[in-house]
């Protein structure tokens, strides 16, 4: 009877301490026998373990395509809960808004490809463990006042919510303005056009330079012949060079090295998922004309004809690329040859190299292994149809 008397009065109070936990998920690198935290444990590396926080924004490639820059609203049900952190560019339709951990492939620390190499988490490489604790894992909301300038005797104040975001420096604060994502300094106002964006660069006022020029340069414009010693430095400057570009581009050959270990996209290969030609924006680095690099060029379009010595990554490219040792377009229309390979999503004519992949082919590869929607062949494949 005791016994009994006991078992009754434990499992309400057990109830109750479970009711009164909530839910935290944390990612511990596979390679570390137990779990060890800094004392900011939101921050990711890896060699530490981490927990995800919620009211934190995240920049990550899902298994299922894409590039997402989410913030975490919840963690509950073996589950991570999300919304898109301004305007929505997830190639999947929505309906749960939520992820389990292992549709996670990468989280993304820095928002170059440069960055990326070193500051870029493989979820392969970490186990996830959700635990119950007192508190939620979670970043307070912030209030910033922000004065909006409407004439030249007049202001009006305005309260924003800043939200934080991860990065490899820690977190830095960012809010919200036009349905676009902006980090936040202290001068920040209202205008849709004014401050720094998380994703595409403000406008710039252009500089020309006409006839003769050189890159690195504070030109966005130029008309003529470029000589430099790189094509297109990261940033949120952009350039289009409209003539003929003379590059080492010596930093791509490092950049080739560290290929291997820099997250792919995985959105190739899903053709479902994938987005319509209208992604590439405008305000990308662009090559009319004939380029030649010692190296390769690696960021934006070229409409022309490309000769490089070891590597091409481009979003689109109209015309014909030939490459010492690998091709990677989003898009081609004419001919590119990689010593190697050549891997594009949507292709419209020819690919030469050892190795040919391109998910939405109408034309023609010549190559050692190749493959397209249609087949796999060595040696000669093709596809014309559009099914």
């Amino acid at each position: 009877m005791k016994k009994f008397l006991f078992i009754s009065f434990l499992v309400p109070l057990l109830a109750t301490a479970q009711d009164s936990t909530v839910q935290n998920l944390s990612f511990t690198p596979f390679l570390k026998k137990a779990r060890h935290f800094k004392p900011d444990d939101y921050l990711a590396s890896r060699n530490n373990s981490f927990y995800i926080y919620r009211n934190c924004v995240y920049r990550i490639l899902p298994a299922s395509g894409g590039s997402w820059t989410i913030r975490v609203t919840g963690i509950r049900n073996d589950s991570i809960y999300y919304e898109h952190y301004g305007e929505m560019k997830s190639f999947r339709k929505d309906t749960l808004f939520r992820l389990h951990p292992s549709e996670i492939s990468s989280i993304l620390l820095s928002p170059t490809e440069a960055g990326q190499m070193l500051h870029t988490l493989n979820m392969s490489s970490f186990y996830y463990t959700f635990s119950r604790h007192r508190e939620a894992k979670a970043f307070p909301e912030q209030k910033a006042t922000i004065i909006t300038q409407f004439s030249p005797d007049s202001s009006s104040t305005h309260e924003i919510e800043l939200t934080n975001m991860l990065n490899h420096n820690g977190i830095v604060p960012l809010f919200k303005k036009c349905d676009r994502p902006y980090y936040y300094t202290p001068d920040a106002n209202l205008d849709c056009y004014a401050g720094r964006a998380l994703d595409g660069p403000p406008p710039y006022p252009i500089v020309t330079r006409d006839v003769v020029w050189f890159t690195p340069s504070k030109a966005k414009r130029i008309n003529g012949v470029n000589i430099g010693l790189i094509s297109f430095l990261g940033g949120e400057d952009t350039l289009k060079i409209s003539g003929v570009n003379l590059n080492a581009d010596l930093l791509s050959v490092f950049f080739t090295m560290y290929l291997p270990f820099i997250p792919q996209d995985t959105t190739w290969k899903h053709p479902e998922t994938y987005p319509p030609a209208s992604k590439y924006d405008p305000s990308q680095h662009k090559i009319h004309g004939l380029s030649l690099s010692a190296g390769g060029v690696i960021d934006g379009s070229i409409r022309g004809v490309a000769i490089n010595g070891s590597i091409c990554m481009l979003s689109e490219l109209r015309g014909i690329c030939i490459t010492g040792i690998k091709n990677r377009f989003d898009e081609f229309h004419g001919l590119a040859i990689g010593g190697i390979a050549n891997l594009s999503y949507k292709g419209r004519g020819v690919q030469i190299g050892l190795v040919n992949k391109c998910k939405d082919l109408r034309g023609v590869q010549f190559g050692l292994w190749n493959v397209n929607g249609k087949r796999r062949l060595p040696l000669i494949n093709w596809n014309f149809s559009k099914a």
